[in-house]
């Protein structure tokens, strides 16, 4: 597995781009990044994205395709 939530560590984080990694854990990270401008999830499988859909819908540009 892959754990995102290290990136909490980066508050400045502008553009997060995430493709074809369906072992991704700790999608809660996104509320934590309040600086995020474009987020981008491709073909990432199930992540849990309607527990953050609220954080999601904030950010300006998303692209999110084949994840949920």
């Amino acid at each position: 597995m892959s754990d995102i939530s290290a990136l909490r560590k980066l508050p400045k984080l502008t553009r997060l781009d995430i493709q074809y990694c369906r072992k991704i854990q700790g999608i809660e990270v996104l509320a934590d990044l309040t600086s995020l401008e474009r987020l981008t999830l491709v073909g990432c499988g199930d992540l849990g994205l309607t527990e953050v859909q609220n954080v999601i819908d904030r950010i300006p540009r998303t692209t999110i395709g084949a994840t949920s």
